[in-house]
């Protein structure tokens, strides 16, 4: 008799989830708080629902509990699964003990989407099937079912996803930094890096791990067994992803190859050349092509919300950064800018310091507090920073203050669930007014 398997989260990888155990000849019940068995596609409606409130007599009929990344590890369900002894997992780790794809990961608190896009253009330039998902885009299920044959599946990992990691193990994996974010899931910072540290642990001396040159990751992951390869600023010895004199440049096994110049490279700012360094290193023992590669590194110009120009604005140059919904992101996009720069900050503050902002970035000429971090950022920016409720108001102050040659960029350092649904639509809504011309 297969395993009975109850899917908690009915959205969309819970739905592809479900297809793929279909395809395994697994019978999954689907449930939500909110949908009804009406709302799946029409594929789906034959399979059993269960709807509302979860309910822990539920549970009487499964052997496995399969959560959404947004059920907690405390939350009532989880609690009386494990309880009851019914193994507890997530849609990631499943997906992956479905299949028989070698898999490069990539987690960390900023810039996974956009190293996830890269190392799959990389590694389709360089030949190879390579498609990207994860917590980007499209969910494991989904590619695992699409795609089984795929050279490798690309796939970008919250925290939230590896939770539920037991048998999660990558032939590549990056851990691009590490900096507090979702501290209003998790009681403290360690509990957050536990979380994401479950990417890597079942990962053996036949792996390979990528990481930045900073000696706190270094340490954090020093056991694990793992070949190394670096990426930052170049050095003397040592095999990854480097910059040197205007130049990127790998080296692998001893052999070193001149990518491009940097100069080059399709996106802005030095978190961005950071996820192109790890991207580039990811390839390395998959099969990198240094001139396929340059040539995607050359065509990428950035992810939606993540500094994507939004045009004209009077004088300012505007920029959509909404995707920077911490503290940390918004420093990495903004670090290194040469230009004069009007920042909106501001939404759900997530428990960030907006005085690292205030510190860091000394050339900010005028920040435009919106939403309820507003006194926080207010507060850390004292006379550079007025209050602008929301974007209109924000972008209306910014109209009458700005100079030529100035930037005007949206990069709150917050999530937007106070005024958006999220962080796609704050983008949008930013994009709409700049076009507007408010």
């Amino acid at each position: 008799m297969s395993e009975r398997i109850l899917i908690l989260g009915a959205a969309r990888s819970g739905q592809w989830m479900a297809r793929l155990l279909r395809e395994q000849g697994v019978c999954a019940t689907l449930s939500d708080l909110k949908l009804t068995g009406a709302d799946l596609p029409e594929d789906l409606r034959d399979l059993p629902f269960l709807a509302g409130d979860f309910r822990e007599t539920w549970l009487d009929d499964f052997d496995a509990l399969l959560i959404s990344p947004g059920v907690a590890q405390d939350s009532p369900p989880v609690l009386a699964a494990r309880a009851r002894g019914l193994r507890v997992t997530g849609e990631m780790e499943e997906s992956f003990r479905l299949s028989q794809t070698p898999v490069a990961a990539i987690t960390g608190t900023n810039g996974k989407s956009t190293t996830t896009t890269l190392l799959s253009l990389i590694l389709e330039a360089s030949g190879l099937e390579a498609p990207a998902g994860g917590n980007l885009g499209r969910p494991a299920s989904q590619i695992v079912l699409e795609q089984p044959k795929a050279d490798v599946h690309v796939l970008e990992v919250s925290s939230f996803q590896a939770e539920t990691f037991h048998q999660f193990h990558p032939k590549v994996a990056t851990l691009l930094n590490l900096t507090p974010d979702h501290l209003d899931r998790y009681t403290d910072f360690e509990s957050y890096v536990e979380a994401k540290l479950r990417c890597f642990a079942a990962m053996s001396a036949e792996d390979t791990l990528v990481l930045p040159q900073d000696p706190n990751l270094e340490r954090r992951l020093e056991k694990l067994p793992t070949r190394r390869l670096a990426f930052g600023c170049a050095e003397e010895s040592g095999d990854g992803a480097f910059y040197s004199e205007g130049r990127i440049l790998v080296r692998y096994e001893g052999r070193v190859q001149d990518v491009m110049p940097l100069e080059e490279l399709g996106v802005l700012g030095r978190h961005n050349l950071a996820n192109a360094l790890a991207a580039l290193a990811m390839a390395l023992p998959l099969g990198l092509n240094a001139e396929g590669a340059a040539q995607a590194l050359r065509e990428f110009k950035g992810l939606p919300h993540r500094m994507e120009y939004a045009g004209k604005l009077g004088p300012l140059a505007c920029y959509n950064d909404s995707k920077a919904t911490n503290v940390e992101a918004a420093l990495a996009s903004l670090s290194g800018l040469e230009a004069s720069i009007l920042l909106i900050a501001g939404g759900r503050d997530k428990g960030g310091d907006f005085g690292i902002l205030a510190r860091e970035l000394p050339g900010l000429r005028r920040v435009y507090a919106i939403g309820e971090a507003a006194p926080a950022i207010l507060e850390a920016f004292g006379d550079r920073a007025v209050e602008a409720k929301d974007l209109s108001g924000a972008l209306a102050a910014a109209a009458k203050e700005g100079r030529d040659g100035e930037m005007l960029i949206l990069s709150p350092a917050c999530s937007s669930f106070d005024q958006f649904r999220d962080f796609e639509a704050r983008g949008e809504a930013f994009m709409n007014l700049v076009k507007e011309g408010l």
